[in-house]
């Protein structure tokens, strides 16, 4: 039985950022336990000509190609798309009527809507059970690599304001308003670090990224690789996402394992656990008013202890840990479809899930 992963990549495929990441690690656990026999993970990778394998072993390849019609794919493979392209249909469409397994996961796409899904996974949702197209949802918790957990430190950063790509949806500029207003409204300048490169010119990102360099209390080390990150993440006592875009930005969920107090625009793009216990996680709500937020910080600083890190992520990884949770859910679905090896989705509505 073979799981061939598909993903599209529009800028050059970077084999070390994934084999950091935590779909690896989840493939990784599923060969070496034999949930699955193989696993392909393949990028459709646009500005491609050739296929180029970044990492084989007996039961485990990564590779990247120009086309979708150069991979590869037996009547017998599972097959899990995420995000998914228009000019993939004609092929999906191929699976669909061999009666294949089609897993997918959406990834802000919107593309869940397409007719020819088996299995749509969904980590924003508590949503579980065949839809009107006969598709069955479940909803599952986004794999993040072990590096993200809880490592005693010196907590030396106050708040980390984002640790991705820095443009709007990711929110940081409304970050710097906030740790701008604490100093107006306490007198202190907190000791900041901000992730990421500049990736974006509009104007709240524009504007802060000439300010932040009057800010020498917050550190902008450029973009790092997730090692790194998680070295950050280890001494932080309080993570913001203050973007409102995205599907369950990860960066959240390595933070939350980290051990890092959460401060968050909005729930609605995250898991629903998400913000079940307000001492971790701080919801700014619709309208983010800066003056509230920060006030909220001041409160949650003196709280963000070493022990309180321990707590929180001990918390974060009963709720999304690797191995507590991601790997049996996918161990449950994939026995499942190892004994029903032609769709029927039907039959998966008489299924025990005892992990989903």
């Amino acid at each position: 039985m073979r799981l061939v992963y598909l993903y599209v990549q529009d800028r050059h495929f970077d084999p070390k950022n994934y084999l950091s990441d935590g779909y690896h690690e989840l493939f990784r656990h599923l060969v070496e336990s034999k949930v699955v026999d193989k696993i392909s993970a393949y990028w459709i990778e646009l500005r491609s000509n050739r296929k180029v394998t970044h990492f084989k072993s007996d039961n485990y390849e990564v590779a990247s190609f120009p086309r979708i019609e150069d991979v590869d794919i037996g009547p017998e493979d599972i097959v899990w798309i995420r995000g998914g392209w228009k000019n993939w249909i004609p092929r999906i469409e191929e699976w669909n009527k061999n009666k294949q397994w089609l897993l997918y996961y959406g990834a802000n796409t919107g593309h869940e809507r397409w007719p020819y899904w088996d299995i749509v996974l969904n980590d924003t949702t508590f949503l579980q059970g065949e839809d009107t197209r006969n598709r069955y949802w479940l909803p599952f918790q986004k794999p993040i690599a072990d590096m993200f957990s809880y490592k005693k430190a010196r907590l030396k950063y106050d708040v980390c304001l984002g640790s991705s790509h820095i443009h709007r949806r990711k929110g940081q500029y409304h970050s710097f308003e906030i740790i701008k207003k604490y100093k107006e409204l306490f007198g202190a300048d907190l000791n900041c670090v901000m992730l990421g490169n500049f990736r974006s010119k509009e104007s709240g990102t524009a504007k802060m990224k000439v300010e932040v360099a009057q800010h020498p209390n917050i550190r902008t080390p450029g973009f790092l690789p997730r090692e790194e990150v998680a070295e950050y993440l280890y001494k932080t006592k309080v993570y913001m996402h203050m973007g409102g875009g995205g599907q369950n930005d990860r960066s959240v969920l390595e933070a939350g394992l980290c051990g890092c107090h959460l401060m968050l625009a909005s729930a609605k793009n995250h898991p629903p656990w998400i913000d079940s216990d307000p001492a971790i996680v701080y919801v700014a709500g619709k309208n983010l008013d800066y003056a509230q937020a920060a006030k909220r910080l001041h409160n949650i600083l003196p709280q963000a202890t070493s022990s309180r890190k321990e707590h929180i992520a001990r918390h974060f990884s009963r709720k999304n840990g690797m191995i507590e949770t991601v790997v049996p859910l996918f161990r449950d679905l994939f026995e499942f479809i190892r004994a029903n090896p032609k769709v029927d989705v039907k039959k998966m509505g008489e299924q025990a899930w005892k992990n989903w």
